[in-house]
C-alpha cells in the first residue's frame, strides 16, 4: 500500500518544518505496509451455519451467505442431536450430501454428539468430518479492527506531536494483532499450569476469547478428571471432548493438545489418550473350575468369575465390576450349583455400592433340589462413577457342602454393559 507524498515545495524559512512532515509521512507509509492485504485476511474463510435443523441423521443447515458444492468448501455447525448412524447434510437446500470419516466410511452412532462443533470439508462428492482446517469465521471483523488501529496510528503519526518511531511501533503492533486474528489459527506454546488446570501464554497475547480461536499446547501434566484451560491470564474455561468433560488420562504429560473455543468452553479436537467412547463398558467373565463346599450352612460367598473373555473398557477385575461414569448398567448372571438337597434357603444377589438386589430368593422354604441346578437373572440399575458390583451366593439349612459348579456352555458367568 503506497501513500503518495504530495506537498508544495516549502520556502527557505520552512525547510526544517517540511523535512519533519516528510519524515512523518514516510513513517505512516511504512506503517500501512505492515498491514496484511485483504485477500490474505479473507483466506480460508469458514462457512458457519446460522441455523441448524433436520433430525439426528438428516441434518439441514443454512449458511449466511451463498455457496455452491465445490471441492474444498469448509462448513461448520453446532450439532443439536447425537447421530444414530450414517448422516447426510443439506446446505442451503443445495441437496443432501453424505458425511464420511477420513477413511471414506460412513459415520456410526455417536460420532456426532449434541453440543459438538462439527467441522466439515467437501471433497467433491461427500463432506468429510475433519478438524485440521483453521476456523476463521470472525477473522474479517478482527482484521478490520486491527486495520482501524493502524489507521489511528497513522493519524497520530501525522500530528506534529507524534514521532515517526511511535507511529511505526504502533502500526507494527496492530499488524501483529491482525495476523493473529486473521489466521484465527493455531498458536503453539507450553502449558505452565497444574493438574486439571492448564495455562498458556501465547505471544502476542490475546485480550479476549473469540469464538473459534484455536490453540496448540504441550501439556505439563496428566489430567485426573475434568480439566480447564486459561489463556494469557483470562478466566479458565472447561475443556470438553465431544460435549462431555474430560476423564482421567484424556491428556498425558508431554502430549500436544489442540483445542477450539466454541464461545463458551474449549473443545478438544486432538486425539485423546482414552477412546472417545471410553465410558461405554462391555464385559463378559466366567468361572472355569468348580468350587466345592462353599456354602450350605448360611455362609455368604462372592461368586468367582475368574476368566475374562472380554473387557472393552478395563472396568472388570476378578469378580468385581467398577462403573467408570455415572449411568445405567445392565447385568446378566448365571450360576450353576449343586449340593442343595434338603436345604431350607438360597439367595443369589447382585451387591452394589448403594444397594443389594435379590436375583434369586428361596428363603425361607425348602429348596429341595437334587443334582445340579442353574439360576439365571438379569437386572438394570443406576450406578455412580466408582461404584462396584459383584455377585454373592448363600445357601442355608444344612452342612457346608453346597458347590459352585461349571459345565459346558459357560454355565457360571457374569456379564454387563452400560445402557445410558
Amino acid at each position: 500500500m503506497t501513500i503518495p507524498l504530495i506537498y508544495t515545495p516549502p520556502s527557505a524559512h520552512t525547510n526544517a518544518r517540511a523535512q519533519h512532515l516528510a519524515d512523518l509521512a514516510s513513517a505512516t507509509q511504512a506503517a500501512f505496509d505492515k498491514v496484511p492485504d485483504e485477500e490474505v485476511l479473507n483466506a480460508d474463510r469458514v462457512c458457519y451455519a446460522s441455523s441448524v435443523g433436520g433430525t439426528a441423521d438428516v441434518v439441514t443447515v443454512t449458511l449466511p451467505e451463498t455457496v455452491t458444492y465445490t471441492a474444498g468448501l469448509h462448513v461448520c455447525f453446532l450439532a443439536v442431536y447425537a447421530n444414530t448412524g450414517p448422516v447426510t447434510i443439506n446446505v442451503n437446500a443445495l441437496g443432501a450430501k453424505a458425511l464420511k470419516r477420513h477413511d471414506g466410511s460412513s459415520l456410526v452412532a455417536n460420532d456426532i454428539v449434541a453440543g459438538q462443533i462439527v467441522d466439515l470439508r467437501y471433497d467433491g462428492t461427500n463432506f468429510q468430518v475433519a478438524n485440521a482446517a483453521a476456523l476463521a469465521t470472525e477473522a474479517a471483523a478482527s482484521a478490520a479492527a486491527a486495520s482501524a488501529s493502524a489507521s489511528a496510528a497513522a493519524t497520530s503519526a501525522s500530528s506534529a506531536s507524534a514521532s515517526a518511531s511511535a507511529a511505526a511501533t504502533s502500526a507494527s503492533s496492530a499488524s501483529a494483532s491482525a495476523t493473529l486474528a486473521g489466521a484465527a489459527v493455531i498458536v503453539g506454546c507450553d502449558d505452565t499450569g497444574t493438574t486439571n488446570a492448564c495455562a498458556i501464554a501465547p505471544t502476542p497475547a490475546i485480550l479476549t476469547y473469540v469464538r473459534y480461536m484455536r490453540f496448540l499446547f504441550k501439556a505439563a501434566n496428566t489430567n485426573t478428571g475434568a480439566c480447564t484451560l486459561a489463556v494469557n491470564g483470562l478466566s479458565a474455561k472447561a475443556i470438553q471432548k465431544q460435549g462431555q468433560p474430560l476423564v482421567a488420562g484424556d491428556i498425558a504429560s508431554g502430549d500436544v493438545v489442540e483445542v477450539v473455543y466454541d464461545g463458551t468452553q474449549f473443545q478438544m479436537v486432538s486425539p485423546s489418550r482414552t477412546p472417545v467412547r471410553s465410558s461405554w463398558s462391555n464385559f463378559f467373565a466366567r468361572e472355569t473350575t468348580g468350587l466345592a463346599n462353599q456354602t450350605g450352612d448360611g455362609t455368604t460367598i462372592t461368586v468367582p468369575f475368574g476368566t475374562e473373555d472380554f473387557d472393552d473398557n478395563a472396568d472388570y477385575s476378578p469378580n468385581v465390576f467398577t462403573a467408570p461414569v455415572t449411568g445405567c448398567f445392565h447385568f446378566d448372571v448365571c450360576v450353576e450349583c449343586s449340593g442343595l438337597a434338603g436345604k431350607t434357603g438360597l439367595q443369589l444377589n447382585l451387591v452394589t455400592s448403594n444397594f443389594t438386589l435379590a436375583l434369586v430368593d428361596y428363603h425361607p422354604g425348602n429348596v429341595n433340589v437334587s443334582g445340579t441346578a442353574y439360576f439365571t437373572a438379569s437386572v438394570t440399575c443406576k450406578m455412580d462413577a466408582g461404584d462396584t458390583a459383584y455377585v454373592t451366593y448363600t445357601v442355608a439349612g444344612g452342612a457346608k457342602d453346597a458347590d459352585v459348579t461349571v459345565g459346558a456352555g459357560y454355565t457360571t458367568r457374569f456379564s454387563g454393559y452400560r445402557v445410558a
